[in-house]
This record gives structure tokens, C-alpha cells and sequence, in this order.
């Protein structure tokens, strides 16, 4: 029988931290964000313009706006549940940021 491999809690904030820090530092330094989400996000604008550009089509109503107020809402939320898997919540807030700084630190160093 194959074990299954799971992460600790600690695991999980930390690789959250080191995420999240790999895609604002590219943020940063590029100027594109390729968080899934704003990826989802710009599809989804895409899709509205095209949809409406088109002879002859559907009215269609923006809900672009409502998608990605909720789409952030929940991303939110599952980073602040998966920093607060951790037993001790300020040490699981100091995990992710030590995640974010190092990703961050070496995105940055990177496109030096």
C-alpha cells in the first residue's frame, strides 16, 4: 500500500507564503500579474468585450465585477484558513510572511 504524503499545517502556510510572494514579486518587477485568479478574472472581461462586440448578439449584463468581487472574497479566505490551520495563529501569521519575504527577496534579487 502507497502512504500518503500530506503537509503539515506549518508546511502548508509556509508554501502559501512563498506563492504568494512568487507572483506579487513578478507582479512588481513585470507589471503582469499571473495570479490565477486575475488570469480567471481577465478571461472572464475578455469574454464580456468579445461577447458584446459581436453583430446580433445577446445582451449579456456586465457580472464581471460581482465574479471577481467574489473570487477575491474566497481566495482571501482560504489563505486566512490555511494560516489559521496552524495551532498558534501568530505563528502561523509569521510563517507565511517568512514564506512571502524569502519568495519575494528572491524574485526580486533575480530581476535585479
Amino acid at each position: 500500500m502507497v502512504k500518503k504524503h500530506e503537509i503539515s499545517p506549518e508546511g502548508a502556510v509556509v508554501t502559501e507564503g512563498l506563492i504568494s510572494g512568487l507572483f506579487f514579486g513578478i507582479y512588481l518587477k513585470t507589471g503582469l500579474s499571473v495570479d490565477p485568479t486575475d488570469l480567471m478574472i481577465n478571461v472572464l472581461n475578455q469574454t464580456q468585450q468579445i461577447a458584446q462586440s459581436m453583430p446580433h448578439s445577446i445582451d449579456i449584463p456586465n457580472y464581471v465585477p460581482i465574479i471577481s468581487l467574489i473570487i477575491t472574497i474566497l481566495t482571501l479566505l482560504a489563505t486566512i484558513a490555511t494560516i489559521f490551520s496552524v495551532k498558534n495563529r501568530i505563528f502561523g501569521i509569521f510563517l507565511y510572511l517568512i514564506g512571502f519575504l524569502f519568495m519575494f527577496g528572491i524574485v526580486l534579487y533575480a530581476y535585479h
